[in-house]
């Protein structure tokens, strides 16, 4: 086991996962639905096929537009979709939102996504007292991302607060979805600049009661022991913000693990020392009697991993591996000792968590790992989750 030196500059996306976006979420903007496959009746819904879906919709830049496009590539069902158009330059927040949604009930958000160009995004709903919950993604461009969230997997945005904890449905008063390129700072930098005229389009937007819309976190039985998996990566979109213009590519998995899916991880060399990916616990989960991270990891090429776990008040442990560069895959095991904090003060008690544990950081260390010609390396991922004793670990919603 490798330890990772101390005082590592993260220069990572961490900062947004728990809320970007200052003042630039608009109360009157706010909550999407999207369809699916007309089984399960929509709560509220969005599906833009007329001028009137614009009513309630704002743009947190003055000089974007929103308007109802009938392209046939760039509408996903139905004539029309929402179309976002605004120029990429620094320092300038890119969100819409939408304040007209209410369900007394709903289990999931569902649209679909598709961007003109590779965007990390966070998105999600805002409660009546303004608390905002919001999921991170990135998605590759050109290509609609169907997206099925399950609303117990939104995380509380760190720079908002709730009363009782959890996100009501019934409370849920907008929607909002922005691009986090070209945020100030390190995260900035870590997340990615763009420049130019940027496209984002949006369709089939609605809150569902649907129980088939299922988590990316789970509880199953692992000998004497018990996995609360974080993602096995079955989705078919990425569920994570990649670090330093990282590859993330959906890939075949692990043959030992449940499932058919990995996530990739691709590295140049020259882009910053940390390249990898930020992901974030599914919210429901209960994690405070975690003892262990275990993922699977596949690479053939030498390359040292550096694993974070993030507390909720930004305090990161972190422990430093290298699996066998053979192109098999590897499962590595991760004792909570092994995690060391590079400054102990900066933690109230000098201990990780488990129950504050609210976001997982996989990085490469490029200063220390090979790539093929080109320049290019890569490292694969599946099945993340941390491990507690069978008994002690309460159900999702307990």
């Amino acid at each position: 086991m490798l330890r990772p030196p101390l005082g590592i500059a993260w220069g990572c996306a961490c900062a947004v996962l728990v809320g970007v976006g200052p003042a630039a979420w608009a109360q009157d903007a706010e909550p999407p639905a999207a369809t699916v496959t007309a089984v399960i009746p929509a709560v509220s819904q969005f599906d833009f096929e007329s001028d009137a879906s614009l009513a309630s919709w704002v743009a947190a830049d003055a000089q974007a537009t929103l308007g109802i496009t009938h392209e046939r590539e760039n509408v996903a069902g139905g004539n029309g979709a929402l179309e976002f158009l605004y120029e990429a330059r620094p320092g300038v927040f890119q969100q819409l939102s939408t304040g007209t949604l209410q369900a007394e009930s709903a289990s999931a958000l569902v649209l679909r996504v598709k961007a003109s160009s590779p965007t990390s995004i966070s998105l999600g709903v805002a409660e009546r007292g303004g608390a905002r919950y919001q999921g991170l993604l990135w998605i590759g461009a050109g290509q609609w991302a169907d997206l099925r969230v399950p609303l117990a997997d939104l995380i509380l945005a760190q720079d908002s607060s709730d009363d009782d904890g959890h996100l009501s449905a019934a409370e849920v008063t907008g929607f909002f979805l922005a691009d986090l390129s070209n945020l100030p700072g390190e995260v900035g930098q870590a997340l990615g600049r763009k420049t130019g005229e940027q496209r984002l389009w949006i369709d089939d937007l609605a809150l569902l009661d649907d129980p088939r819309v299922g988590s990316r976190g789970r509880l199953g039985p692992l000998g004497e022991e018990r996995l609360l998996a974080l993602d096995d990566f079955e989705a078919s979109t990425v569920w994570g913000l990649p670090v330093r213009e990282a590859g993330l590519r959906l890939v075949p998995g692990a043959p030992q693990a449940p499932g058919q899916r990995g996530l990739e991880i691709s590295y140049t060399l020259g882009l910053g020392r940390w390249v990898g990916y930020v992901m974030a616990p599914p919210g429901h989960l209960d994690l405070s009697t975690a003892q262990q991270l275990r993922l699977w990891v596949k690479t053939d090429l030498n390359a040292r991993l550096v694993v974070a776990l993030e507390e909720r008040d930004g305090t990161k442990y972190d422990a430093a591996v290298k699996a066998p560069a053979d192109g098999k895959w590897h499962p590595l095991t991760l004792p909570f000792d092994v995690f060391a904090v590079p400054d102990p003060a900066a933690d109230e008690n000098g201990v990780l968590d488990a129950g504050q544990v609210h976001r997982v950081i996989i990085l490469v260390d490029t200063f220390d790992a090979d790539v093929r010609p080109g320049g290019i390396g890569s490292v694969t991922i599946d099945d993340v989750g941390l491990v507690g004793p069978v008994g002690a670990v309460p159900e999702a919603g307990q």
